[in-house]
């Protein structure tokens, strides 16, 4: 897991995925694509614990005190289908 509120450069999606594969992400979003959806941001945390990533996002409410924050949390293992 990163430190608590350390931010990271700034990543696209793909990159995030990449980077941190099979884990759970907190980022705060800098770009959002022609849909609206999150393009790109600042990982906040990554841990292969969701509790611990929901945690880390509750604890950043808290601390924000009513700023408006864009965040996003997801899991970085691919969506796979099966065929059979």
């Amino acid at each position: 897991m990163t430190d608590s509120y350390t931010k990271e450069k700034i990543m696209d999606i793909a990159e995030v995925s990449a980077e941190y594969p099979d884990q759970w992400v907190l980022m705060e979003i800098t770009g959002k694509d022609d849909s609206g959806f999150p393009k790109e941001g600042e990982v906040i945390v990554h841990s292969d614990s969701k509790k611990e990533v929901l945690q880390e996002a509750k604890t950043l409410i808290k601390r924000s005190k009513g700023e408006n924050r864009d965040v996003y949390w997801f899991h970085t293992d691919p969506i796979t289908h099966n065929a059979a």
